[in-house]
């Protein structure tokens, strides 16, 4: 599958490969179309860059963290009018 290749991609022996394949991640997450039973794993995958010795895989793992974070299916942000509601 591609989301199986593109985890191959993630800890090839080049720099570039790594980085632009955590770009095409993050991509991916952007736009909702990675597959929920895959969501953990790729979110596994970024944090393991975070370690690369690369600079610039260790900006985009953070850049695939952040995103990951911010667009959770798990994750629903309440507002603050709804919040206040609920306490009244």
């Amino acid at each position: 599958s591609l989301c199986g290749l593109f985890k191959e991609h993630v800890t090839d022996v080049s720099a570039f490969v790594r980085q632009h394949c955590l770009q095409l991640w993050t991509s991916l997450v952007q736009q909702k179309k990675v597959p929920v039973r895959q969501y953990i794993r790729a979110f596994e995958l970024g944090l393991d860059r975070l370690r690369d010795s690369a600079c610039a895989v260790r900006k985009d793992a953070v850049n695939l963290v952040m995103h990951m974070v911010l667009n959770n299916p798990y994750f629903v942000v309440v507002s603050s009018n709804r919040r206040q509601q609920f306490y009244d």
